[in-house]
């Protein structure tokens, strides 16, 4: 018997109703196995946005805040995606990082093209109905092959490519203060910090835990903390895990022990005894021989770390760098060696993305930073910035170019807020700069570094150290100096009422950046020097000058007299004592008694004769003398000073100024043998006799690099002067100007 056909119309109405969707809409169209997570592990590892799931299973995770399975079961290796990125890392090496310093990144999540394929369409419908042409928006059919081409550009530039030797390794050995090799190898001797059993290898010498934190404390709460990149929960943390990774036999981050050895050198020299919670240095002679290893190693292991194939960027070596390159500039000025740690910092903050932090796609990314981290980033990267464009400003190879380009950056300016956690975590919360900070002369600095670049954009073509000598264009740009010290709160100014509620270090901060307005002020109305001063025309343009020297070296000469008073452990003038070991004030002081000098000079080569004897040339070498007299008396603390002050007063000299006829011996009196202690013996005489200070010289050392602080004719102007003085044309003024300019610094 046949079976009876089933009526079709009977099969449609008995037709099961179809399943709820079980698969995103990506793995869907691509016919892929989905997980069915939120977002599932194929969307995760491409880089989509996961879409078309049932209803939820359980709390729904912004895009912002979700991290993706492959990098939460990464830590598993018996899993499948663990070992999937395993692979990955084999083959490929790490990625490079542009959010938090533990964990790499993934590509930034971009929108499905296939689920805004209805809204390009209604959009291009309403610009066919308008009339208006559509925006050149790139098609999201093409999103996904963007991303997968920016992915392979990753590949071929990763830092995981490097190849890492044996070699590159570093031996860590933790002791005591108390037991810390404290001689670097020197010039002709190999000095007695111990190598590595197998002699290859490079040893770095660390301070123990508690130590190591006490530096830190002392880093952040020294007065001379005027580097706010560092985020004290954040640096315990890093303290903490460099420790553990050393008590369960593993190889820390590099990077870490550079940014503690970095840290611990800018505490040590920059001591103070009887200071709270201070290390137990033995004096300021031993402080400031430990800071020097602790330099050299954290300069050692940072080359290290470049090298290795796992240099992968992290925040922490970037904030190394800066800390390391502000230190060289205190011990030596303005030299090469700084001009190159900046660099290295600049370049670092690039590969980890510090230039795009407040970028669309570092928002986007599922490992997208904290608020207090990227408020910690702004501030890096701006500290960067504005030394860059202020060393466009202060002669030397770099005089009139920089490296940081505005447009090429997408940073928002830091908050002025103060370093506590509540106002760093509410990114709402801005005070207004009335308000004094721990920011607010950060972020005057980063205006000053704005005029400076001004400055550098208005020089015409042509040689770019060229100074700007259009009297018309000067005085447009000092407009912008008038207009930033006409909006500084009373606080900022000179002698100004600090308010209670200001931090601890504001009084140096102020001065720190008074100095640096009014000095660059000075030097922007330099040229007019050159000019006779019974000129009408250029006269507003001296005294601008003269006046802005005077005031930079007046507040100048207030730091380095409250450090000559010194005072009992714990009082202000204990507090400011180690001022004459800040390279900015001795960079700044050393440039305002130039001008001042060389404003005498330069009417004497045109007018003649001086009359030595009129009460305004009095005055003037009686000023000047002062001034050079404080800069020797720093020389005790400073090898900077001791080195400029030998050439300026030979400069003096020449010009014939009254009262800087002994400065040089009461330079070597004030460094006497027994006012500190003894140096190697392979430094010359001259150097032991005028080099013995309770500061401790560092030009005896080599701690990697060329020696910058030679003795002789440092600045290598003894055959210029001779010729300046009997060929006063402009060129040969431009020429000592531009020798003198080597020695001023960024801040």
């Amino acid at each position: 018997m046949k079976r009876r056909a089933e009526d079709p119309s009977d099969q449609a109405s008995t037709k099961r109703p179809r399943q709820p969707q079980v698969a995103c809409d990506s793995c869907r169209r691509k016919k892929l196995k989905c997980d069915r997570a939120d977002p599932c592990s194929s969307c995760a590892m491409r880089g989509l946005l996961c879409r078309g799931q049932p209803s939820p299973r359980g709390p729904v995770l912004s895009q912002s805040s979700f991290v993706p399975p492959l990098l939460s079961d990464a830590g598993d290796p018996d899993s499948i995606l663990g070992r999937l990125r395993k692979l990955e890392q084999a083959v490929f090496g790490r990625s490079t990082t542009t959010g938090s310093s533990s964990v790499d990144h993934q590509p930034p999540i971009d929108p499905d093209p296939e689920t805004r394929r209805d809204d390009r369409r209604s959009s291009q419908t309403r610009h066919r109905k308008s009339g208006s042409p559509p925006s050149h928006r790139p098609s999201p059919d093409n999103d996904e092959w963007q991303q997968t081409a920016r992915f392979l550009d990753s590949t071929y530039t990763r830092n995981g490519l490097n190849i890492s030797l044996p070699d590159d390794k570093v031996d860590y050995h933790i002791t005591t203060l108390s037991q810390l090799p404290r001689t670097p190898t020197t010039r002709t001797t190999p000095g007695h910090t111990p190598l590595s059993e197998t002699g290859t290898r490079f040893s770095a010498w660390l301070m123990t835990h508690d130590e190591a934190l006490a530096l830190l404390r002392a880093f952040v709460e020294n007065p001379f903390h005027l580097l706010p990149i560092i985020r004290l929960p954040a640096a315990h943390a890093v303290v903490d895990a460099f420790y553990a990774a050393l008590a369960r036999n593993r190889d820390p981050n590099p990077a870490h022990a550079a940014l503690i050895l970095g840290i611990a050198a800018s505490s040590a020299f920059f001591h103070l005894d009887g200071g709270s919670g201070a290390p137990p240095f033995a004096s300021a002679e031993d402080a400031t021989r430990t800071a020097l290893v602790w330099l050299r190693s954290a300069l050692q292991l940072l080359d290290n770390f470049s090298r290795g194939a796992s240099g992968a960027g992290c925040l922490e070596e970037v904030q190394a760098r800066c800390v390391l390159a502000n230190l060289v500039y205190n011990m030596e000025g303005c030299s090469a060696r700084f001009r190159f740690l900046h660099g290295c910092s600049l370049a670092a903050a690039r590969e980890i993305g510090l230039h795009v932090v407040d970028g669309a796609s570092s928002k986007q990314s599922p490992t997208a930073d904290d608020v207090a981290t990227r408020e910690i980033k702004r501030r890096v990267w701006w500290h960067i910035a504005a030394t860059d464009w202020m060393l466009g400003l202060m002669g030397g190879p770099t005089d009139g170019t920089y490296n940081v380009q505005p447009r090429h950056t997408n940073v928002n300016l830091p908050r002025n807020v103060n370093d506590d956690e509540t106002s760093l975590a509410d990114e709402a919360l801005t005070l207004s700069l009335s308000v004094p900070t721990s920011l607010t002369c950060f972020l005057k600095r980063i205006q000053l570094a704005g005029i400076a670049r001004a400055i550098i954009d208005a020089r015409g073509p042509g040689p770019p150290d060229a100074d700007i000598t259009d009297y018309d264009k000067i005085l447009g740009l000092d407009r912008l100096f008038r207009d930033a010290l006409a909006d500084f709160p009373p606080f900022l100014r000179p002698d100004g009422p600090i308010p209670p509620t200001a931090p601890r270090q504001f009084a140096l901060q102020r001065d720190v950046i008074l100095l640096a307005f009014h000095s660059r002020r000075a030097r922007l109305h330099r040229p007019s020097l050159l000019h006779d001063s019974q000129d009408a025309q250029y006269r507003l343009s001296r005294d601008i000058c003269l006046q802005s020297a005077r005031t930079a070296l007046s507040v100048a000469t207030s730091i380095l007299r409250a450090a000559s008073r010194g005072g009992e452990p714990g009082a202000a003038g204990s507090e400011r004592a180690m001022g004459c070991r800040m390279g900015c004030v001795i960079g700044h002081m050393f440039m305002a008694c130039t001008i001042l000098a060389l404003n005498s000079g330069s009417d004497a080569g045109r007018a003649g004769p001086r009359d030595d004897g009129s009460d305004a040339t009095t005055e003037t070498h009686a000023e000047v003398a002062r001034a050079c007299r404080d800069l020797a008396s720093a020389g005790k603390e400073s090898a900077v000073a001791r080195t400029l002050v030998r050439n300026l007063a030979g400069v003096l000299r020449r010009y014939r100024v009254q009262g800087v006829e002994d400065v040089d011996s009461e330079t070597c009196r004030t460094n006497s043998p027994g006012g500190g202690g003894d140096r190697p013996s392979e430094i010359g005489e001259e150097n032991m006799a005028c080099g013995r200070g309770t500061g401790g010289d560092i030009s005896g050392y080599d701690i990697g690099y060329s020696d910058t602080l030679g003795d002789g004719d440092d600045l290598g102007l003894d055959g210029l002067w001779n010729d300046i003085l009997v060929d006063t044309t402009t060129s040969g003024w431009d020429q000592l100007f531009a020798g003198l300019d080597t020695y001023c610094g960024p801040t």
